[in-house]
């Protein structure tokens, strides 16, 4: 997983494309610069882990989920 150094005063904007086995996410700022980016496996306790970490940087929030239908 990737990262980059942010004021914690920034919105983040956190995408998740969630899969069966694995789900890539990544982070950005409101000027759309990669702030963190990498892959994980899709369980609950390491995208609640990813987030925690990401909510450590930022005070200011946005989760952004693609919708899957199966």
């Amino acid at each position: 997983m990737t990262e980059t150094l942010i004021n914690p005063n920034n919105k983040l904007f956190i995408g998740m494309d969630l899969h069966k086995n694995t789900s890539t996410l990544c982070v950005k700022n409101k000027e759309g610069d990669e702030i963190v980016f990498g892959k994980i496996n899709t369980d609950k306790n390491e995208v609640r882990k990813f987030i925690e970490n990401v909510k450590e940087k930022s005070n200011d929030l946005s989760l952004v989920m693609e919708l899957v239908s199966q």
